[in-house]
């Protein structure tokens, strides 16, 4: 399988996600649960499997959020999670993971409840 066949158009990888309002709003509610900064812009990484990620830039710096897949079950997004964390307390070189506001380190976005 070529690398083409792996590249998705950006409508494709957010159709992976439960996104009910629109990008834009997910990027702002981010922005403001993490603490952020102002929201400069974005790009969806249209490459990946499963999930989408989106790089974005704001007045803080450069983030990339992991929008799990609507096929995922919770546990399955727990156990990314746990994962994650076992990979940064052992000293893997990873990306740096966030906390909300609040210290949850995944939200579900609000507009699909």
């Amino acid at each position: 399988m070529s690398n083409d066949n792996l590249k998705m158009s950006t409508g494709e990888h957010l159709s992976r996600i439960d996104l009910k309002g629109t990008l834009q709003e997910l990027l702002n509610e981010v922005v403001n649960l993490y603490d952020l900064g102002e929201y400069s812009n974005h790009k969806v990484i249209e490459s990946g499997y499963e999930d989408c990620n989106i790089h974005f830039e704001t007045s803080k710096g450069n983030y990339l959020i992991k929008a799990f897949a609507k096929t995922r079950q919770d546990n399955e997004v727990d156990r990314y999670v746990e994962i994650a964390g076992k990979v940064a307390e052992a000293g893997v070189n990873h990306p740096t993971y966030h906390q909300t506001k609040s210290g949850d380190m995944v939200f579900n976005d609000s507009h699909n409840n």
